[in-house]
Parts: C-alpha cells; sequence; structure tokens
C-alpha cells in the first residue's frame, strides 16, 4: 500500500484512529480552524499545497463524516479568478476524494457544477504558461471518475480490493467483464491528464504545484492496477476458456507499459521520491490462464515517515529539557511499535483474503472466517490506539510545561539584547533618512526621464510629419503639371473640332430632323398594323380592351411627338431667323455650335426613344415584355420630350410665335404618356385583397405579422439595390453618350438653368439611341406630374 501524503496506511486505519480519538472541541471552533487549512492550503503562491493542511480536511471529513465546510470554504476563496488557486484545489479534492470516507464522493456529485466552472473560466486559456490546459485536463478526469463512482457506488475512493470483495463480491461474470472495462477506461483517463501534466512542465520555472498533482494520481493509478489484476486473475480461474478475456488482456498488457513508462518519469523527480514511495512494476506484465495465475506481489509497508515534533526544532535551555524529551521519544516509540504490530498482523490477513481466489463457496467461507479475524484485529488496534491517545494527553501536557520554560528564557534573552535596541533604532532611522532622499531623487530622475521622452516623442512626430509634407507637396506639384498639360491638349481639341464642324452643324441638324420624322412616320405605321392584326392579341393572352388601350396610347403619343417635332423645326428656324442678323445660318450654328449640339442630341433621344416605345408596345402584345417595360419606355419618351422643350427654350424669344405651340405640343405628349402609364398600370394591378385566410389566434396573427413585415423590408431591401444598379447603369450609358459625341452637354448642363448655352445639357443623352428596353429608367423616377410641371 502507498503512503500518501495524508500519513495513513488506508482509509480503515483513518476511521479507526479517528473513532477512539473524538475531538473535545465544538463544532463550530473546528470549522473554523478547518477553513484557516483550506485557505493556507489554497494560498495564491505557486507551491504545492502543505500536505498538514490537506490531511486536516480529510481527518475532519473522517471526524464528522461530510465535506460541507470544505465546499463552504471554496465559496470565498478566489477560485474562479487565479488559476493557481484553482488548480491547488483540484488537487485538494482529488486527495480528499481518494482518502476521504465515501461520503465525500457523494457530496462531489453534488458540486459538478464546481468543476464544470472552473472548466469553463480557466479551461479555455490556453496561452502563456499558465494552468489552463492542466486544468481542463484536470477537471475531465475528476468528472470522469465522479461518474465512474456514481454507477459503481461499491467502490471506495482508492479502489481498494479488500473493501469491495466484502461488499460486493465476484459472482456475475458479464458485471465484472463491464467493470474491469470501465476501470480500464478511467485507467486511460490517469494517463492522458499524467501526460499533460509532464508536457505542462517548464524549464526553469516553478514546478512544485504541477508536480503536486501527480502525489494523488500515483495512488489512484496503483489502485486501479492492482484492482483489476486481481478481477482478472479471478475471472480466469472462473471461466473454461480464456478466449472472451483475451481483449482485456490485450488492453491490460497496453496498460501496463504505459504506467510502468509513468513511473519511470515519476522516479526521476526528488520532489515526488520525497513524498511518495513509487510502485515498483515487473518488468513484464503478469500472465494469466486457467492454471495459476501470477499476481503481482504486494508492496511491503514502508514504515511511515516520522516528523518532527515542533519541540525538537527549539534550543534546550537546559538539562532537563533534554531528558524530557528523551522520555518522550521513548513512549512514542513504545507507542508506535505497539500500534505497528497490530497493523503488520492487519496486513498479513489482509494480504491473505486478497490472494485468495474467490471461486466456490468454500472460498467464500474461508473469506467470512478472515473477515472475522481481521474485525478481531481491528479491535485490538483500537485498544492499542485508545492507550496511545491517553499518552499523547501526557505529552501534550509536557510540552505545554516545556513552552512555558522556554518563553521564559527568551525573556530573559530579551533584557538581554535590550542594550542594542537603541543602536538599531538610531541605524533604522537614518536608513530610513537615506531612503526618502533616494526616493526623492528617484522621481527627480523619473521626472526628467519623461520630459526627454516626451521631447523625444514630438520631434519624431515632427520628422514624420515633415516628410509627409514633402511627398504631398510633390504629389500636389506632379498633379498640377497634368492638369496643366491636360486642360492645354483638351483646348486644342476643342478648338480643332469647332473649326472643322463649323460648316456642319446647319446641315446636322436639318438631317436629324429630317431622321427623327421619318422616325415618327414609321412608327405610326408599325402602330397601325399592331392596331389591324388580331393575331398579336391572341398571342400577349391579353383581352381585346387591353390591346386596343395599348395601340391607341401608343399611336396618341406617335401622333403627339410627330407634332412636338414639327413644331420644333419652326421654333429653330424662328431662333436662327432672329439671331443671326446680317450673317448666314450656318454662321449662327458656328457661334452657337453647343446649343445646336444640344438641339441634335435632344432630337436624337426623342427618335430613340420613339422606336424604344413601339418595340416595347410590340413586346408586350407579343408576350415578350412586361407591361412595366412599357410604363419604363413611355416614361422615357416624356424625359425626351422635356429635353427638346428645354433645349428650344433656351434661344426663344419671350414673344415667339412657336415656341407656346411646341410647349403645348409637350403637354399633349405628357398627357398621352400619362394615360398609356394608367392603362397599363390597370393591367397589372393585382386585386387587393388578403392572399391567403388570416389566422384567428393572436399568437398566429403575430407571428404572421412579424413575417409579413420581414418580407415588406426584404422587398424594400431589394428595391434600394436595385435603384442603386439602376443608377449606376444611368451613368455609364451617359459616360457612352458622352464619349460619342455629347462631352459638351455633360460639362455645360448646369448652365441650362441660368439660360446660357443650357440646351447642351441635354447632350450627354446622345447615347440613348443605344439602350436597350431594360436599360430605361424606372417607373419610379419620372413620375407624369412632375415631367408636366417641368415643361410648363
Amino acid at each position: 500500500m502507498l503512503i500518501g501524503c495524508s500519513g495513513f496506511s488506508n482509509n480503515a486505519d483513518i476511521a479507526a484512529n479517528r473513532a477512539i480519538m473524538p475531538s473535545t472541541k465544538s463544532r463550530e471552533k473546528l470549522e473554523i480552524e478547518l477553513s484557516e487549512h483550506v485557505k493556507k492550503a489554497l494560498s495564491t503562491t505557486e507551491t504545492a499545497p502543505k500536505q498538514k493542511h490537506v490531511r486536516s480536511c480529510i481527518v475532519f471529513s473522517w471526524d464528522h463524516q461530510s465535506s460541507a465546510a470544505v465546499w463552504n470554504t471554496l465559496q470565498s476563496l478566489p477560485v474562479m479568478t487565479d488559476q493557481v488557486v484553482c488548480y491547488k484545489s483540484l488537487i485538494m479534492l482529488h486527495k480528499m476524494l481518494v482518502g476521504g470516507p465515501h461520503v465525500v464522493l457523494g457530496e462531489a456529485l453534488g458540486h459538478r457544477a464546481y468543476f464544470e466552472g472552473c472548466l469553463r473560466v480557466h479551461g479555455a486559456v490556453t496561452l502563456g504558461f499558465g494552468y489552463g490546459p492542466l486544468i481542463q485536463a484536470y477537471v475531465e478526469f475528476l468528472l470522469a471518475k465522479l461518474e465512474f463512482h456514481r454507477t459503481h457506488a461499491e467502490f471506495t475512493g482508492n479502489f481498494d480490493y479488500e473493501e469491495y470483495i466484502s461488499l460486493k463480491g465476484v459472482s456475475n461474470l458479464d458485471e465484472g467483464y463491464q467493470t474491469i472495462g470501465e476501470l480500464m477506461d478511467l485507467q486511460e483517463r490517469v494517463d492522458r491528464f499524467q501526460r499533460t501534466v509532464f508536457i505542462n512542465v517548464r524549464p526553469m520555472a516553478q514546478n512544485e504545484c504541477r508536480i503536486a498533482s501527480l502525489v494523488p494520481l500515483v495512488e489512484e493509478s496503483y489502485g486501479i492496477y492492482k484492482f483489476i489484476t486481481s478481477m482478472l486473475s479471478a475471472m480466469h480461474l472462473c471461466v473454461e476458456s480464456a478466449d472472451p478475456l483475451m481483449p482485456l488482456v490485450e488492453r491490460y498488457n497496453s496498460q501496463f507499459h504505459a504506467l510502468k513508462k509513468f513511473y519511470g518519469e515519476c522516479n526521476t523527480i526528488r520532489y515526488l521520491t520525497s513524498l511518495i514511495e513509487i510502485p515498483r512494476l515487473p518488468d513484464q506484465p503478469p500472465t494469466f490462464d486457467l492454471g495459476g495465475p501470477e499476481r503481482p506481489k504486494p508492496k511491503p509497508e514502508p514504515e511511515p515517515k516520522k516528523e518532527k515534533s515542533p519541540l525538537e526544532n527549539r534550543v534546550p535551555s537546559a538539562d532537563l529539557l533534554g531528558e524530557f524529551d528523551s522520555e518522550t521519544t521513548a513512549s512514542e516509540l513504545d507507542i508506535r511499535s505497539r500500534s505497528g504490530s497490530g497493523m503488520e498482523q492487519m496486513s498479513q490477513f489482509t494480504h491473505t483474503v486478497t490472494t485468495v481466489p474467490v471461486v466456490d463457496q468454500q472460498t467464500m467461507q474461508a473469506l467470512q472466517q478472515a473477515q472475522m479475524q481481521i474485525a478481531t484485529l481491528q479491535e485490538q488496534l483500537q485498544q492499542v490506539l485508545f492507550r496511545h491517545q491517553q499518552d499523547q494527553g501526557l505529552i501534550q501536557q509536557y510540552d505545554e510545561q516545556l513552552l512555558a520554560a522556554r518563553q521564559q528564557q527568551e525573556s530573559m534573552s530579551g533584557m538581554a539584547s535590550q542594550g542594542y535596541g537603541e543602536q538599531v533604532r538610531m541605524l533604522q532611522e537614518e536608513l530610513e533618512q537615506w531612503k526618502i532622499k533616494y526616493e526623492a531623487m528617484s522621481k527627480e530622475a523619473a521626472k526628467w526621464k519623461a520630459k526627454y521622452e516626451g521631447m523625444a516623442a514630438l520631434y519624431q512626430q515632427l520628422r514624420t510629419e515633415h516628410v509627409e509634407a514633402l511627398t504631398k507637396l510633390r504629389d500636389l506639384q506632379k498633379e498640377r503639371d497634368n492638369d496643366a498639360e491636360e486642360r492645354a491638349r483638351r483646348e486644342a481639341t476643342e478648338k480643332a473640332s469647332a473649326a472643322e464642324m463649323a460648316g456642319t452643324l446647319g446641315d446636322r441638324l436639318a438631317a436629324e430632323m429630317l431622321r427623327v420624322t421619318q422616325a415618327i412616320d414609321a412608327a405610326a405605321a408599325r402602330l397601325e398594323n399592331m392596331r389591324t392584326d388580331p393575331a398579336l392579341a391572341r398571342l400577349s393572352g391579353l383581352n381585346s380592351a387591353v390591346h386596343a388601350a395599348i395601340v391607341d396610347g401608343a399611336a396618341t403619343i406617335t401622333t403627339a411627338i410627330g407634332n412636338l417635332i414639327k413644331y420644333a423645326i419652326q421654333t429653330q428656324a424662328e431662333i436662327v431667323a432672329a439671331g443671326k442678323g446680317s450673317g448666314t445660318p450656318d454662321a449662327f450654328y458656328k457661334r452657337h455650335s453647343e446649343w445646336t449640339n444640344g438641339l441634335i442630341s435632344a432630337a436624337q433621344t426623342v427618335a430613340a426613344a420613339t422606336m424604344t416605345l413601339v418595340e416595347t408596345a410590340d413586346g408586350v402584345l407579343k408576350g415578350t415584355h412586361k407591361m412595366q417595360h412599357l410604363v419604363a419606355a413611355s416614361n422615357a419618351v416624356a424625359a425626351a420630350t422635356m429635353q427638346l422643350v428645354t433645349a428650344s427654350r433656351v434661344k426663344a424669344d419671350l414673344s415667339s410665335v412657336a415656341q407656346p405651340l411646341l410647349e403645348r405640343a409637350a403637354k399633349a405628349v405628357t398627357d398621352a404618356n400619362r394615360r398609356l402609364v394608367d392603362s397599363a398600370t390597370n393591367a397589372v394591378s393585382p386585386t387587393v385583397g388578403p392572399t391567403s385566410t388570416l389566422p384567428t389566434e393572436p399568437f398566429a396573427l403575430k407571428v404572421e405579422e412579424l413575417e409579413r413585415q420581414a418580407r415588406v423590408l426584404a422587398l424594400e431591401q431589394e428595391l434600394t439595390l436595385a435603384r442603386t444598379d439602376l443608377a449606376t447603369l444611368r451613368k455609364a450609358a451617359y459616360s457612352s453618350g458622352a464619349a460619342n459625341g455629347g462631352s459638351n452637354g455633360a460639362s455645360n448642363g448646369a448652365n441650362g438653368a441660368n439660360g446660357t448655352n443650357g440646351a447642351n445639357g441635354a447632350n450627354g443623352s446622345n447615347g440613348a439611341s443605344n439602350y436597350t428596353v431594360d436599360e430605361i429608367i424606372d417607373v419610379d423616377d419620372v413620375d407624369s406630374d412632375e415631367q408636366e410641371e417641368c415643361i410648363l
């Protein structure tokens, strides 16, 4: 049996010892003392919990058959804020589970939340040299141990085989097979945790606290090893063939070698060998056969290490003290020899019971007789311990007398050393003065150091800003030179382009107006064909009224656009006649080239929008386009009309005759466009009403309301994204139109609001003739009422 840090050979010894030595102190005072022991054992220093404090906790649990006071004290300690305290608490609890009474296991099961809290708070911290990985592995092992004891309540905390046999026996082979498997699972947990401990041992660091967790681990692993060995031996004697047990034997051999390696590594740690005796396993695992299993030889019980009495640390002041010490030592040795003989006899009988396989009824009877002998020996041992208690009382009295003598000696020594007190006080005062001077000089040095560091930081900042300013200056100079070159190149290009187009602007304008007129006529003819073609109505799937409304609306818009172009030509001729003076029309167009280009662009836009409207109407009737496309095309026609009217209004005189006719024609186009939009909107508008049967329960109504709100938000988000895409598309189309000849209108479009060269603001739409139906502006972006207000 191992000698653990508690100083007792096994749990039975502790129970017997505490049973015959009842405490004379009150329960409250004992709990206060226990609280002090727990706090001292779980100090924040990175050292192992002291054995005497842990032993006091174990003895208290045996005395009162409860560990509640220990758990209550843990609640007041910084376990969840300090990794060292948390790890030391796990070591202490592990030792109590191994060395304490069986009730400690049950109470620990009720405090699983404590272990889980340690795992949750400290287990995730894995960086640096902290205890995070160790705490995680330790908690997982302890939870596995508690779960094993929950399902196997017959096991003690240290897996004592004799107590297990006396409680349960080995009669059910299936149950024994399962129990061995679960014990091997727990042994693997032990191996996994000990490897984690060795991995986290840091060189050149304080490792005593980490290594301390191996002390109860060694004792528990050896107890499991002995238990599995005895169980396998008994099961081999109870079966006819060893084949069903081969998986367990193979697993046992693997764990044997791992355990032997573990004990070998522990033997190299001097701190461990000074606390416990490391078990020595044979070179090869035991063999199991039906003839006679080779069982592990029981370890000889080593003599408990003699703890020095506090009296031995004191210097005797007289010969009387030496004689008293010798008498006390002799008395203690006599008591220990008497108690040791009883314990040796009990150990011999216990070994006899352990090595006897439980096979048949005769063996069980022999076991019961041996247990009766053990009980007799335990009674004898209790009597010896009772006499030992009486001797301890005498020793305590002698200790008190010796303490009084030593106090008297110390008081006399104090009087002798009083003369040195004054000198020491003077030296201390001088030392304090030097300390004050040193602190003042340190503060002054720190002040100058802070000033120097501030100046250095300021200098570095100024240097950085200076370098950045120089870099920005070079970039600005380079950008200025590039802008000057670009401006000169653009001016030269504009002058060359103006000189080249001076004689062709009038011809281009006349040709463009003619082309627009032809496009309007072609659109009217195409719409007339649609009106008389009954096959289109069948293809579209629309009723005859919708078919007629679409064709009539498009024809009305086309007719109004024809009138618009006619009055635009009249307005243009009137403007040229009033503005050319004695010069020629070409000279007027050359002088007002930007306005001319804007007028040409507006005419092109009207033609393109009209053709798009006819194509869209044809597509709607054939079913290749939607009503929304028709509405968008109609709005595009209205926008082109507004552009043409604005271009003509810039140069028109207030007394112009043709300009009011042009604006009335534009209003007619807007009205026709509105009617067409209303017809299309009515054709596609859904019937207002609930789309499905509404629920009647309040909760279901609320759920339905939230779902529809979510759908509205999703549709609004899609609409916002669509508007953003449309804006991007317009910018690209505008840039494309400007690149094809409308750059002047794009750059001077803002002047249209001031009445100077404003017609060129429409020039940026020169690329509108290249639009597809899907690129026409959205229905919601251009409202017919707004267009009419702009025209008027």
